[in-house]
């Protein structure tokens, strides 16, 4: 079990029962089970005592299938209790599933979010058929967690089952849909009911006497199969049991009841009491009874230790829930009876009991047994309790729903005297989406804290406030409920969980606020406080927020190395909502070096960890971050697209930040396209936004908006003074980034407004200010029309190397901008970028689209020497010589006849493709393929994710790339050209593709995945049929599906292709597997 379950996870609820010795295998109900694995969902529906249980135990222990088990009880009608012992109970048997801990679903507020991400991890990891058992449902009958279970069942892979064992027909939502797609079958009580053999085997079995046919079939009858009543009445006068039973059916006596009766009066007076005292535990074990009871003072000197054991070998319908047999639970009958006798005879006893059991589960941290116990108590004050206690526990674990409907349960007047239950409950409802009535809530404790003076609570109140009041955006207000919470924390003196979250939601607020350097001391001060407790989790979150302060003040070395330290702890943790938060950053801080390729890969990473985890705020914030990218390397509608979406989810959450941001980039995108109307549009939008209470901030990226487009309308003057106001809000707040670029567009704004020495103070500005940072790429992007003033600036005297480095660093940008496009373009998938100018397919027959369209002129068409030299030239980036290439396509030709064939082919090869892709350097002489043009090669891609794929550091993205690079490959190199100089590239890619399809079917075979590793191992063979590797993988997946004769079959078919095609036999390594099958 993994660490992240183990504070949260009942163990005994989530591994199989072990298996009762005086069980009879039921070898005809097995088959039954096994048929109906061919259903999705298996319902086996009885009463209490036909076996439901027992028989599943022992399927666990004949199938040859992965169960995971789940033994619901009253308490799991708390969802979030659910889904937590749901997902153990998969991790039970799929430790790869620790993705799927508590902590990666923290963003997630009910189990209709959660059931996506559940499914999609389940597909990603478990390639076997499986069983999910869910013993005892029909105790749910909260609607949420049967809506989770219908909709797991509904939409989980064909390989997964789950078995439903429950007292009555649970009605799940789209039941009628499973019966009407044949996905749904099942036992009832007919089938589950002994018959007459079984009795007579049971008898035999667990008593050594041998039963009649006609005293079985008459047992038979007068119980109906009931297994529970055969045991207990074998128990106690087995022999005599049809006329007991039909006297007690006669004079209306609860049969249960009376043969329960029966074995509980055959006991000694101290197995008597210690059966009906621990059947108020549930679940118990001797220390369990010695926290409770305290220690035992039988007369016949019996211990807790010797009575658990003793109703163990005894079969005193008792369940062991492990296979150490330390942890006893009686079956639900038995228990059930010996509770309500218990309860009759000594009701005072029974609830001092249940009292101390609930204080027992407070001390050791079990707050829903505790709670429930209290509320079956009906004690209201013990409840409240509690929940104090528990609460603070609760809010680090997340379980705000669970903490939420706990308080909801006290009365009003409790609430008015309990203001630690009222701030609970405002933080709880904050963290489940209700920002504002959190607010409101909170609001209220604090000032009954304050009439109360309790400081305290206080604190613990202003802490929770300030990260309430960040979520909605009242930045000034959270710094002043952090600064005083912080205050109240230190009084104490020693270092405190609360005293660092205040620091850490101070360092946030401040963040924001864009005061960086304070940001980074207060977030830095935090960290310390949570190493010195050793919070791994908050270090981490730390190392995340410092990483996002330093990169917002250009020291982008440090944020790197923070970024680096916060990743390592989320992958160990699998907390894929981090994670997700954690790579949009990292694009951020790739893109603002300039290596955009890897800023779209890290922001695509961060967007499919935020979808899986419906962490909408994150899709907002990645997309917008997708569409920067898109906007520097001038693939505008693919930015617009981005934006777009990013609009979209941020009006769902009402992020007004993010709603001003992208309104801005709007603006900006349109001045760069030249729209100014729609460029004006968003601006007076923006306008609105921009309040008084805005922060430093955000008024300046308004105002840098309207200066762009004055600038872009050429009214310099407006321009000027809109950027000055940019400049001061920037200044204001140590923003060195976007001061440093709002400083260069003035530059070039005053050069063209003939005011050359304003012009030329505000270009020494920026290169000053953009001094410190560790990449001067951000004054790159929005230098691209300050060419003019560079050049101009070159002729001063001052900071030339600065200007020099600056413009050719701009002009390098411009030149590059086509082969980022094609790089980013090759990394993109969740906004797609436009298709390349150029697209070459060689993988295959060859084809080739010039804007979307086959090119289809007569010199393509028609003259195959151009398509030849084409492909020729593109498979030798280092270029060709006019020599090299006539000895290769015209060898026989004559000196003249080679100059003219060339010449007259280069020129058609220009006129049908384009004469920017191919060019001639004429200080080398050679012709080449221009690789800085927009184009999109099948092979360079292919060989790309292949190189991605040796260099992955996770299983799950080196099989995601292979899976990729092999659906590129539609055929052999040039499959219609025939030319010797393209066999030995031929023959290389094929064996790559060869070799990533080899790759795949292994990873596949050690899975248990059979059926992929076929698909996989007989594409190696279309490719190559002699590759005797794919043959024996395909025998193991046979063998490993049990068809052994489909794995003998490959053999031969392995020994014919091999001595018919090369003339040889198998090698002993495919012959030591054949016989190692055929034994």
């Amino acid at each position: 079990m993994s660490a992240s379950f183990d504070s949260f996870v009942t163990k005994t609820k989530i591994v199989v029962p072990s298996r009762r010795s005086h069980l009879i295998t039921r070898e005809h109900l097995l088959n039954r089970l096994q048929d109906l694995l061919d259903y999705r969902l298996i319902n086996i529906t009885a009463p209490a005592g036909y076996g439901k249980t027992s028989l599943l135990v022992d399927a666990a222990d004949q199938l040859d299938m992965p169960i995971c088990w789940y033994t619901i009880d009253a308490l799991d009608n708390d969802p979030q209790r659910f889904i937590i012992h749901f997902l153990a109970s998969l991790y039970q048997q799929f430790p790869a599933l620790a993705q799927l801990s508590p902590a990666s679903l923290e963003s997630l507020a009910d189990l209709s979010e959660m059931v996506t991400p559940v499914i999609n991890a389940v597909y990603a990891t478990v390639h076997e058929h499986f069983i999910i058992v869910l013993d005892d449902f029909h105790l749910i009958n909260n609607q949420e967690v049967i809506n989770f279970v219908d909709h797991f069942v509904r939409f989980a892979d064909e390989n997964c089952h789950v078995v439903i064992a429950s007292r009555r027909l649970i009605s799940l939502p789209s039941l009628v849909l499973f019966v009407g797609r044949s996905e749904v079958g099942g036992l009832g009580t007919p089938d589950l009911a002994f018959g007459p053999a079984e009795i007579q085997q049971l008898i035999e079995q667990n008593y050594n006497v041998t039963l009649s046919r006609d005293k079985a079939e008459e047992l038979a009858e007068v119980t109906e199969g009931w297994v529970t009543g055969l045991l207990l009445s074998t128990q106690a006068f087995w022999r005599d049991v049809v006329d007991r039973m039909q006297l007690a059916n006669v004079s209306g006596i609860d049969v249960y009841d009376y043969l329960a009766h029966q074995v509980l009066d055959q006991q000694p007076a101290s197995v008597q009491d210690f059966l009906l005292r621990t059947a108020l535990l549930e679940e118990f074990d001797a220390n369990l009874c010695e926290q409770v009871f305290g220690p035992a003072t039988y007369s016949d000197g019996q211990t807790w230790v010797s009575l658990t054991r003793l109703v163990l070998r005894n079969n005193l319908f008792v369940q062991p829930m492990d296979e150490t047999g330390v942890t006893l639970r009686y079956h639900q009958l038995f228990q059930e009876f010996l509770q309500k006798r218990f309860k009759r005879d000594h009701p005072a006893e029974a609830q001092q009991i249940l009292i101390s059991l609930a204080e027992f589960y407070t001390r050791e941290g079990e707050w829903e047994k505790a709670y429930y116990l209290y509320q079956r108590l009906e004690n209201t004050p013990g409840a409240a309790e509690l929940v104090e206690k528990a609460g603070l526990a609760m809010v680090h674990a997340g379980r705000f729903k669970t903490l939420g409907s706990w308080i909801d349960n006290f009365p009003p007047a409790l609430l008015n005297k309990r203001p630690i239950l009222v701030a609970l409950r405002g933080y709880a409802s904050a963290m489940l989406g209700d920002v504002k009535q959190g607010a409101s809530l909170l609001g209220r404790a604090e000032t009954e804290f304050r009439k109360n003076g309790d400081s305290a609570g206080l604190a613990q109140t202003l802490v929770w406030q300030a990260g309430v009041h960040f979520l909605l955006g009242n930045y000034e207000q959270s710094l002043a409920c952090a600064n005083e919470g912080l205050a109240l924390t230190q009084l104490k003196g020693s270092a405190s969980a609360l005293q660092a979250t205040a620091l850490r939601v101070k360092g946030q607020s401040l963040l924001t606020a864009r005061q960086t350097g304070p940001a980074i001391a207060s977030l830095e001060q935090a960290l310390e406080v949570y190493k010195t407790l050793a919070d791994k989790a908050n270090i981490a979150r730390s190392y995340l927020e410092l990483g996002v302060a330093n990169m917002a003040t250009g020291r982008y070395s440090m944020a790197s190395r923070y970024y680096d330290l916060a990743r390592d702890y989320f992958q160990t943790a699998g907390n894929s909502t981090r994670l997700a938060d954690l790579l949009n950053n990292q694009g951020v801080l790739y893109h603002l070096i300039g290596n955009y390729p890897q800023a779209i890969s890290a922001m695509e990473s961060a967007l499919s960890f935020a979808e899986s985890r419906q962490y909408v705020r994150m899709q907002a914030y990645v997309l917008a971050g997708i569409g920067d990218i898109y906007a520097d390397i001038e693939a505008f509608s693919a930015a617009e697209n981005a934006y777009r979406q990013a609009h979209h989810t941020a009006l769902q959450i009402d992020d007004g930040f993010l709603l001003l941001y992208l309104e801005v980039a709007h603006v900006n995108l349109a001045c760069r396209q030249k729209d100014f109307e729609q460029a004006h549009t968003h601006l007076q939008y923006a306008g609105q936004m921009v309040q008084n209470n805005s922060s430093q901030y955000e008024k300046g990226l308004y105002f840098l908006a309207a200066g762009n487009l004055a600038f872009a309308e050429e009214q310099l003057p407006l321009a000027i003074q809109f950027l000055e106001q940019a400049e001061g809000h920037f200044k204001a707040i140590g923003q060195q980034v976007e001061q440093a670029q709002t400083c260069l567009i003035l530059a070039t704004v005053h050069f063209e407004a003939q005011n050359k020495s304003d012009a030329f103070e505000c270009l020494s500005r920026a290169l000053h200010l953009a001094e410190p940072l560790h990449s001067k790429h951000p004054l790159v992007v929005v230098g691209q029309n300050a060419e003019p003033l560079l050049k101009a600036a070159q002729r001063q005297r001052n900071n030339k190397h600065g200007v020099a480095q600056l413009l050719k660093q701009v002009q390098q940008f411009q030149l590059d901008i086509p082969t980022l496009r094609r790089n980013v373009q090759r990394q993109s998938h969740a906004v797609p970028l436009s298709s390349a100018r150029l697209v070459v397919e060689a993988l295959g027959p060859a084809r080739v689209m010039l804007n979307d369209e086959l090119i289809s002129s007569g010199e393509w068409q028609s003259q195959k020497r151009v398509r030849e030299l084409f492909f020729y030239l593109l498979a030798h980036p280092q270029g060709q010589t006019r020599d090299a290439i006539g000895l290769t396509f015209w060898p026989e030709s004559s000196q003249n006849d080679l100059k003219r064939q060339f010449r007259n082919t280069i020129y058609r090869l220009r006129r049908a493709t384009d004469k920017d892709f191919i060019v001639y350097d004429q200080d080398m002489d050679r012709y080449y393929f221009n690789r800085e043009m927009d184009y999109q090669y099948d092979v360079e891609i292919f060989e790309a994710k292949l190189a991605r794929a040796r260099d992955a550091k996770n299983v799950e993205t080196r099989i995601t790339e292979l899976k990729e690079a092999v659906k590129l490959y539609r055929g052999p190199y040039l499959l219609d050209f025939e030319q010797t100089w393209l066999l030995a590239e031929r023959q290389r890619l094929s064996h790559l593709y060869v070799q990533a399809n080899l790759t795949l079917a292994r990873h596949y075979l050690n899975t248990k995945n059979y059926n992929a590793t076929l698909n996989y191992a007989w594409d190696v063979l279309k490719e190559d049929p002699c590759q005797e590797i794919a043959h024996r993988l395909i025998m193991r997946a046979y063998a490993g599906m049990g068809d052994r004769a489909s794995a003998v079959r490959q053999y031969k078919e392995c020994e014919r292709i091999l001595r018919e095609e090369v003339g040889v036999s198998v090698s002993a390594q495919t012959r030591q597997l054949y016989n190692e099958i055929i034994r």
